[in-house]
């Protein structure tokens, strides 16, 4: 255990080192040639610092951000149920990629990758909506709090749609490499494809150009929706209606990764609110679950950076050889999990009742 921790440190100093020295590099490079600035940093009108302290603020916080959530987690369930001990132990090929995955976001590596297959177009694409939809809605009004309550309300709808998208025929190919792990992990949320980020970044781009809200404000909806992303996929039970009436909770969302048929499509959402008005939301029940996807194993490999390339290739199949886009497996039951689905605060309810072996209260 000792030696994989120190192993896991020294990958996580290496790559942490490595994302900071790219950004700074990049930073030096876009000094002596601004006509590049908007392919390789989205603009801050005009507020962009290329600092080593700039450079090593985000990399910093999302490492800081999962230790904190992996050691909450061990101290709730105890460290022989947690995914830190199944992190240090790399023994399930499904816990190998999402820490592959992990440490390519650390150091960059993923960027690099969005940008190759963005064409090196996505910070171009998003520069130009907040040049075109710089809004500002949110501009007069100055309580922060009252800023914040508007942006995370309008970025959780997108974001619930957004992932409403990824589960279409057209995308779920992409989407797979996030729901074929088999285990929940903290950084399972870092499991992400490339083309799923470009995506999703481009669509959260909309609501930042136009509700324009004070950057502390954007910086503290995004490092919370962090923690909650990484609790999410935790095996952690919350205890108390508050949490479920607010929050899809953990329970909630191992519910979206089941691979249970009556499991499909259900719980997309961060706030429960999205889910119940849409007819996504399903009661978690305290009931053994498993996770993956059908094919799986094309997504657990050791060839992990051939895979992204290979799943390209999958999704894209249909269009060059013209043939048909499989279809999505879909839930058969109604929303709420039963035929008579119940209103939010009685499913809430229900969902309290089903886990008895929570562990907050």
């Amino acid at each position: 255990m000792k030696k994989s921790l120190a192993i896991l440190l020294i990958f996580s100093t290496l790559t942490l080192s490595s994302y900071v020295t790219g950004v700074y590099a990049l930073g030096v490079i876009v000094r002596h040639f601004p006509q590049l600035s908007s392919f390789v940093f989205v603009d801050t009108h005009g507020n962009s610092m290329f600092s080593l302290g700039s450079a090593i603020l985000q990399p910093a916080g999302f490492l800081a951000v999962i230790a904190v959530c992996l050691a909450f987690e061990a101290m709730c369930l105890g460290l022989d149920q947690s995914a830190l001990k199944r992190l240090l132990e790399g023994g399930a090929a499904s816990t190998r990629v999402d820490l592959f995955y992990t440490l390519l976001r650390l150091a960059g590596g993923l960027n690099v990758l969005i940008f190759v297959f963005s064409f090196g177009t996505l910070f171009w694409l998003v520069n130009q909506i907040h040049r075109v939809l710089h809004i500002g809605f949110l501009h007069h009004i100055h309580s922060i709090v009252l800023q914040f309550v508007v942006v995370y309300l309008v970025n959780t709808f997108v974001a619930y749609w957004g992932h409403r998208l990824m589960h279409t025929r057209f995308l779920w190919e992409i989407h797979k490499v996030h729901h074929a792990a088999e285990e929940m992990n903290i950084v399972t949320p870092f499991r992400n494809h490339p083309i799923e980020l470009i995506i999703m970044t481009l669509l959260n781009a909309f609501p930042v150009a136009v509700l324009g809200a004070s950057p502390s404000v954007i910086i503290t909806y995004y490092a919370i929706n962090m923690v909650y992303q990484s609790l999410a996929h935790s095996e952690i039970n919350l205890k108390g209606e508050l949490w479920s009436i607010i929050w899809i909770t953990p329970a909630a969302h191992r519910i979206h990764h089941s691979n249970r048929a009556d499991h499909f499509d259900r719980n997309f959402g961060i706030v429960t609110l999205w889910d119940y008005l849409f007819g996504t939301y399903f009661v978690p029940m305290n009931e053994k679950l498993t996770y993956g996807v059908d094919g799986g194993e094309n997504y657990n490999q050791s060839s992990h950076v051939l895979e992204l390339f290979d799943n390209v290739r999958r999704w894209l199949r249909p269009i060059w050889t013209r043939g048909q886009i499989p279809a999505r497996p879909q839930s058969s039951i109604p929303a709420g999990g039963r035929p008579d689905a119940p209103g939010i605060v009685e499913a809430i309810a229900g969902e309290n009742d089903n886990i008895d072996d929570a562990v907050m209260g």
